[in-house]
């Protein structure tokens, strides 16, 4: 309830189901296997302030694999990203 009126939180995630509330969201959420690796990638665009570049995807692509089997900590996803070498070195800058 909020405000006195009824707030409704079931929905439908689709194709990965049903859920009610935030933390059945998240557990759908978590089952997705393309959340992590969209996880990886939106935290490297902000943590570098640009957009992967091909050679750069098998390196977020270790990140994602660490993260999923590392149980997705986030803390532990910031600690390995600033300590990957792609995260590291600087590209050419593009004209």
């Amino acid at each position: 309830m909020e405000n006195g009126v009824v707030i409704d939180t079931q929905s439908d995630l689709t194709p990965y189901g049903e859920f009610d509330g935030a933390l059945e969201l998240g557990s759908r959420l978590r089952e997705a296997p393309l959340v992590s690796l969209c996880a990886v990638r939106k935290l490297f665009r902000h943590a570098t302030g640009h957009v992967e570049t091909i050679g750069e995807l098998p390196s977020l692509r270790d990140l994602d694999d660490t993260f999923v089997d590392g149980g997705l900590r986030m803390q532990q996803l910031l600690v390995d990203l600033v300590a990957s070498p792609t995260f590291r070195a600087v590209g050419p800058v593009d004209p």
